[in-house]
């Protein structure tokens, strides 16, 4: 754990946050507004391959944190893979009754509604209010 805080501290590989933007089949634009990034500003790091800044890290990891909860709920084959992204995105837009009907998505922007987010997903696999299907 402390590797990981210390990647973070002296900045993430934009390379990280392309990967997982493809996985989630993503396009940069939209995966950069819910996460509050500024497009211009990645797109510049992603032509230089300059490593994100520790609070843009942040952002992307906490996104990766929502697809390895899913991803753990998934099988472990390349199908798991694809179903369990799938799932995500679905859960990022959809409306949920803990948020008002609002979507988990625009939870995304700060760490308090990342955090938040991030234990919702945990609780909805818990109580089985989630599946990969």
């Amino acid at each position: 754990m402390q590797g990981l805080a210390k990647s973070i501290s002296t900045g993430m590989p934009i390379e990280f946050a392309v990967a997982l933007f493809d996985e989630l089949s993503m396009s940069r634009r939209e995966a950069n507004d819910m996460l509050g990034l500024k497009d211009s500003s990645f797109s510049r790091k992603a032509s230089a391959s300059t490593p994100l800044n520790p609070e843009e890290a942040e952002r992307v990891l906490d996104l990766a944190r929502l697809l390895a909860i899913t991803q753990a709920h998934a099988p472990s084959t390349a199908d798991g893979r694809q179903r369990a992204s799938r799932h995500l995105k679905l859960w990022l837009y959809g409306a949920h009754p803990k948020l008002n009907m609002g979507a988990p998505r625009a939870q995304m922007v700060f760490g308090f509604g990342r955090a938040q987010a991030v234990a919702l997903l945990q609780h909805d696999f818990a109580q089985g209010r989630a599946k990969v299907i």
